[in-house]
């Protein structure tokens, strides 16, 4: 085994580096980079690359790579794990989806790859794509439903079969595997389109932030790493898999006014409904109701806004179309 580089940032086998990959420098001479943190086994295999951060105000990201590498021992690694905790700092430190310096194009998974003269944002998602995760094996994005959604456990990639099969390879509670809609600039899809495997993961979010539920979303996602790795043989251990996987694509269902939102009792998320089913009740300030939101099709209830006011227009719970079922 040779020693693995990224830019400046060399690392030995069996051991691990720190550091920030430099996108650009600020006036007063700071860089403005990628934080990396590098585990380098001793023998050969995948390299595995892991973001989370491209919106920053998906947490539950970061704190599953965090959990990684404390677990991962680089002597008893095959292959590399390359993770960052906050590819988009600048949105990461704001708390904000998008860089807030950049007030035209700040969206970070609607720019892959990137360019390397562009706005920060570009230059981001140029300097993950052409150097960071270049020859990456594998790539796993890890997103949340930020500050106003929580999304239930869905996978989202596109119809590149190795992709799929990372899919499969991230466990049972990974079953249910969204198609990428026609989202231009996605880090999965452009990476898909490059030959290389790679899925984006999507969990919890706004709703959910208290201690226990937390915790939970951040281990689920950790072990859907963690199980992929046991797929690829990057570390020891059987891997878990579902025994099918139901394939979906997801639409939002839209508030038609301004109000209020009260789910039903038995809310049913990530459960089948058919058309027709009653969802939420929206209620205008005066105490009224005036809307019933109900799902416009058959359906797997996947997301749902956790904000308890919406206005008009706004998406009020993400219903998942089924498109087929592959079992093993």
């Amino acid at each position: 085994m040779n020693e693995f580089s990224i830019g400046s940032l060399s690392v030995a086998p069996g051991t691990r580096t720190a550091g920030t990959f430099p996108v650009a420098r600020r006036g007063d001479g700071s860089v403005v980079g990628i934080p990396l943190v590098i585990i380098h086994g001793v023998e050969p295999g995948p390299v595995c690359c892991v973001d989370a951060g491209t919106h920053g105000d998906e947490h539950e990201g970061a704190h599953a790579i965090l959990t990684l590498i404390k677990i991962l021992e680089p002597t008893k690694l095959r292959g590399t794990f390359v993770g960052t905790m906050a590819l988009n700092l600048p949105a990461t430190e704001a708390l904000q989806r998008g860089n807030p310096f950049d007030h035209w194009m700040g969206d970070l998974n609607r720019l892959f790859p990137g360019a390397e003269g562009g706005n920060l944002t570009q230059r981001i998602a140029h300097a993950y794509t052409e150097h960071i995760a270049r020859d990456a094996s594998l790539v796993i994005s890890i997103h949340s439903g930020a500050s106003y959604i929580y999304w239930s456990p869905l996978v989202m990639c596109g119809g590149h079969p190795p992709s799929i099969e990372l899919a499969k390879a991230l466990g049972h509670e990974w079953n249910i595997i969204g198609q990428s809609e026609g989202i231009s600039g996605a880090s999965h899809d452009v990476f898909a389109q490059r030959g290389i495997p790679a899925v984006a993961i999507e969990v919890g979010g706004a709703g959910e932030r208290v201690l226990e539920t937390f915790r939970r979303n951040v281990d689920l996602a950790a072990g859907a790493i963690l199980n992929a790795m046991r797929h690829h043989a990057m570390i020891e251990g059987q891997p878990k898999r579902a025994s099918s996987w139901t394939f979906v694509r997801n639409r939002a269902v839209r508030s038609g006014h301004g109000g209020l939102l009260v789910p039903v009792e038995d809310f049913p998320l990530r459960r089948h409904v058919r058309a027709g089913t009653l969802l939420m009740r929206m209620y205008d300030l005066f105490g009224e109701e005036i809307e019933e939101v109900r799902a416009p099709f058959d359906g797997l209830v996947m997301g749902f806004r956790s904000f308890p006011y919406s206005p008009p227009g706004w998406p009020l719970v993400w219903l998942s179309e089924i498109t087929h079922t592959v079992r093993e």
